[in-house]
């Protein structure tokens, strides 16, 4: 299968196709890496992430190591949610979710730019809805501040 046929495949074509693009991740078989790498990840008939990468490498069943990863999360509603992107960063997709994780740089904002991450080392489960940065953290939270007696705005 060609990076131009996979783009835009849907989870359950990656997982069938996984075994026809690579075979057994441990015999590196040539031409296994896929550029232009995406994929939207669908739960309940609605899409709840998007994935682009620009090259993937197969790593075993459901999991790519994948350069210059940018992820779209959506809620229920359809309405952007997170944004996240690393250089270099192991995807395992599982039933509905995915995990990432990564030794390297990691930066994540919501959609509405009141709050980002940053750091180096991270591991994302996003089934769980737990993120850990471990290393040099950056983190901005912008809040609006309340003045007394004005009432709070929406």
């Amino acid at each position: 299968m060609s990076a131009r046929k996979a783009r835009g495949t849907t989870l359950a074509g990656w997982c069938l196709a996984l075994p026809l693009i690579a075979g057994p991740p441990s015999q590196g078989t040539p031409g296994s890496a896929l550029r232009d790498w995406s994929f939207t990840l669908q739960k309940d008939g609605r899409v709840q992430a998007r994935f682009k990468g620009g090259r993937a490498i197969p790593a075993g069943p459901r999991s790519f190591d994948v350069e210059n990863l940018h992820v779209d999360t959506f809620a229920a509603d359809g309405e952007a949610q997170i944004s996240a992107d690393s250089p270099s960063c192991r995807v395992v997709v599982t039933n509905g979710a995915f995990i990432i994780t990564s030794p390297g740089p990691v930066k994540i904002a919501h959609a509405d730019g009141r709050f980002s991450v940053e750091g180096v080392g991270f591991r994302w489960d996003h089934g769980a809805g737990r993120l850990n940065v471990s290393n040099r953290v950056e983190t901005v939270a912008r809040v609006q501040a309340s003045i007394p007696g004005q009432k709070a705005r929406p």
